[in-house]
């Protein structure tokens, strides 16, 4: 049975008990638990409250019913619920580490991080917990103990495990040793940290387990002897470790990330091929990615409808083309811009490719997704669109980002709302057409 039909299996359990017993909170409860895992906010908190009027004693039921609100949108009816759960009983970590969650989005840093230590003392082995204050305290900056916390990754909800039973690596001496790195999340997070590849691979016979999508970009930028090519090969190494725990291990900060750029490679040749698929120079060529990949959970936050790009698509003098694969790709023909954008998914068939037609245009404009990381690691312009909660790798503030020096941050002021971040864009683009001479191949 699918998840989706099991959900509805037990909503209407749930509707099937409350019909013979409308009093029952524990039927409330487990149908606005459903309601939540369907991501109907709405449904959920109305049973949650019917749960909660019920039984005001139940610290999850007045929790969960904070959660749901804080889902929907309503933060302060959500810290009023979180407050009241804890009053009932003080010693409950998920809800601490539920309100912690809403204090970093609302900008209470310092509460977000009380929430989720007091969620942890309660809690030592609380995994999401100890994640949650990891990103908070990398999204400040402070890396030296948000590293550490992000360790925890291994043993929260959603991330990747490890993959092999071997000694996993923590700095040791690396003389005489195999290693093997494993790429444990994104293909984003796979591009961004690679560049860390270089500060290890001359201790030791290092390979790097790649995702299939990458492996032809890796292969030409780390070469064919250093990508794992058989899982059985695994066997014979003596140390693993997760790819995003090499920071912590190499010691790094955010003034000593290592910035120089470009670190991937793309052969000539395949650059050259894309010449032909482009309109001769008479205008500033600009890449578009609007949406992130739909199988992360927090997509839609990160993406933006292609209408409300309407502004810079009217800028006369600047020719746009499409790099963005999956379903949003749909969205060109759907608002008819298919005279304004050059559609060029059907020719990319992998990393290889992107970052080949990257390097023969101007600028990249991009949502937070992995055609903006390879930009900024092949040293092409991109301009970053990032919303309100942005990844604790864009830090807070900055308009420019340590890791990719040809990377500029344009971020949204109010959540879900976007018309700021064009009118500054539309500006920018204006007086970068003005001053860039447009010509030659």
């Amino acid at each position: 049975m699918s998840s989706d039909n099991s959900l509805e299996s037990t909503i209407s359990a749930c509707w099937e008990v409350l019909v013979l017993n409308p009093a029952s909170a524990e039927a409330h409860f487990n149908l606005g638990n459903a309601y939540l895992k369907k991501g109907d906010w709405v449904a959920s908190v109305v049973a949650f409250r019917a749960a909660a009027a019920i039984d005001p004693s139940k610290a999850s039921f007045v929790g969960n019913l904070g959660l749901a609100l804080h889902k929907s949108g309503n933060t302060a009816a959500a810290r009023d619920a979180y407050s009241k759960a804890l009053r009932i009983d003080p010693a409950t970590p998920n809800v601490y580490n539920n309100l912690g969650h809403l204090l970093r989005e609302t900008g209470d840093v310092d509460g977000a991080i009380s929430a989720f230590r007091q969620a942890i003392q309660l809690h030592p082995g609380y995994g999401n917990a100890h994640m949650n204050l990891a990103l908070t305290m990398l999204r400040e900056g402070n890396l030296a103990e948000g590293l550490k916390e992000y360790e925890w990754r291994w043993e929260s909800a959603g991330f990747e495990k490890r993959k092999w039973n071997i000694p996993i690596w923590r700095g040791e001496s690396l003389a005489g040793k195999r290693l093997i790195i494993q790429c444990e999340q994104g293909l984003g997070d796979t591009i961004q940290f690679i560049r860390f590849f270089s500060n290890i691979a001359d201790r030791a016979d290092v390979l790097v387990d790649v995702p299939s999508p990458l492996i032809s970009l890796m292969r030409s930028t780390l070469g064919v002897d250093a990508i794992l090519q058989n899982e059985a090969l695994a066997a014979g190494f003596d140390f693993q470790v997760g790819l995003l725990s090499l920071p912590l291990i190499l010691g790094i900060d955010v003034p000593g990330i290592p910035g120089t750029t470009p670190y991937l490679k793309v052969p000539q040749k395949q650059v050259a091929q894309w010449s032909g698929y482009l309109e001769p120079r008479r205008e500033l060529r600009v890449g578009l990615v609007w949406s992130g990949g739909e199988q992360f959970v927090e997509n839609a936050r990160r993406s933006i409808p292609l209408e409300e790009f309407q502004a810079i698509i009217n800028i006369h003098g600047v020719k746009f083309y499409s790099l963005q694969l999956g379903s949003a790709q749909s969205q060109l023909a759907r608002i008819g811009w298919a005279d304004q954008v050059h559609d060029l998914s059907p020719r990319l068939k992998d990393f290889s490719d992107t970052a080949a037609i990257l390097q023969k245009l101007d600028l990249l404009i991009s949502v937070d997704t992995s055609v903006a990381h390879l930009a900024g690691a092949l040293a092409c312009p991109v301009w970053l669109l990032i919303g309100c909660h942005a990844d604790w790798r864009w830090f807070l503030h900055r308009t420019d980002s340590p890791w990719y020096p040809t990377m500029r941050l344009f971020r949204q002021s109010q959540f879900g709302v976007w018309a700021d971040v064009m009118c500054e864009l539309v500006e920018a683009l204006s007086r970068l057409k003005s001053d860039q001479i447009v010509g030659g191949e």
